[in-house]
C-alpha cells in the first residue's frame, strides 16, 4: 500500500529528464535513463518512500526488511528516472549503515539491490559503494566482508571502469589494509 502511494499525489516531484552525465568522472556503458513511461510509475510523494526507509531501518523483522527491498526495487524498477530522483535520500547509504544489524537473508538482498543499480541502469553509484567500503572497513562481521567483497567483484567482473573507481573511493585501500591485518593475524599463530 504504501508503494502505492509513492505515485499518487497532484504534485509533480521535480522532473529529471536527463542525468548530468558530464559530471560523473566514470560511466558503464551507456546510462540508461529513458523518458518518463507513464504517470502511474512517476514518483510523486518522496514523504510515502521516506516511510518505507524508515520503517527499514528500525525494523528487526528479517520478513519486514525483505519486503520493503523488494518496494524500494519496484519503486526503482517502475520508472528508471526514480533511482535519480531518490539519490538525494541516500537511502542504500543509510540501510548499509544498519546492515551488520539485520538478518543473513536481509543482507543477501540489500548486496544484490546494489548490484541491481549497475546492471539494470548502467550507473556507478559512487555514493553506495563508498558506504560498502566503509562497511567493509568496519568489519563488523566476516559474513558481511565476504558480501561486500563478492560485490566489489561482481562488478568489476561486469565492467573494468570499477578498477579506477575503486582506487579513486579507497576500495582498494581498505583490501590492502585488510589484507595486512589477515597476513598480521595469520603470522601470530
Amino acid at each position: 500500500m504504501i508503494v502505492s502511494l509513492c505515485y499518487c499525489g497532484y504534485a509533480q516531484v521535480p522532473s529529471l529528464h536527463a542525468v548530468d552525465v558530464s559530471k560523473a568522472q566514470f560511466l558503464v556503458k551507456e546510462l540508461r535513463v529513458s523518458p518518463r513511461s507513464s504517470k502511474a510509475a512517476c514518483l510523486r510523494n518522496i514523504n510515502a518512500f521516506l516511510v518505507l526507509q524508515t520503517v527499514f531501518l528500525r525494523s528487526d523483522s528479517a520478513l519486514v526488511c525483505c519486503l520493503i527491498l523488494d518496494a524500494i526495487k519496484e519503486v526503482y524498477k517502475s520508472d528508471d528516472v526514480n533511482y535519480f530522483v531518490l539519490e538525494s535520500q541516500s537511502t542504500l547509504c543509510l540501510f548499509a549503515e544498519k546492515i551488520h544489524q539485520k538478518p543473513r537473508v536481509v543482507r543477501t538482498q540489500f548486496f544484490a539491490m546494489i548490484e541491481f543499480i549497475v546492471l539494470q541502469l548502467n550507473f556507478i553509484p559512487r555514493k553506495e559503494l563508498i558506504a560498502l567500503s566503509v562497511l567493509l572497513k568496519a568489519n563488523h562481521l566476516l559474513e558481511i566482508s565476504i558480501a561486500c567483497a563478492r560485490t566489489f567483484l561482481c562488478l568489476l567482473r561486469h565492467n573494468s571502469v570499477f578498477a579506477d573507481v575503486y582506487r579513486e573511493i579507497g576500495v582498494l585501500e581498505v583490501f590492502a589494509h585488510l589484507h595486512k591485518t589477515v597476513q598480521r593475524f595469520s603470522g601470530k599463530r
